[in-house]
């Protein structure tokens, strides 16, 4: 696929601190590395993503991603969208508010299979 149409495309990666089942999830290792770092070194990687919103409460995914991608901007959820409570959709439109773009491409940390291809 080419990029001629020069569509503004972000990838949104909406990750909390705790979930409800596994704890700290995100940051559990899968083959050697934080989950999360595997579904974000796909992104960062396709030429067709422009950048990655991170949202999340969670001062350690935070400081595991500040700086270590070029693409990839954290938002810190803010007090009303935490909790397990609040609408996945609540979230995904407190990013697009903030960070306009044509196409929108939404996944999680807890997709490791995903291929770069599919993206």
């Amino acid at each position: 696929m080419s990029r001629a149409s020069e569509l503004k495309i972000i990838a949104l990666m909406p990750m909390k601190g705790e979930s409800e089942r596994v704890p700290n999830k995100n940051m559990r290792d899968f083959d050697g590395q934080p989950l999360c770092s595997v579904m974000l070194d796909k992104l960062v990687a396709s030429d067709l993503i422009d950048q990655v919103i991170i949202n999340t409460d969670s001062k350690l995914i935070k400081n595991f991603v500040e700086g270590r991608y070029d693409k990839v901007t954290i938002i810190e959820r803010p007090f009303e969208l935490r909790g397990n409570d609040v609408s996945m959709n609540k979230i995904i439109a407190n990013d697009i508010n903030l960070y306009p773009a044509d196409l929108y491409l939404q996944t999680h940390s807890t997709n490791p299979l995903l291929r770069e291809g599919t993206i």
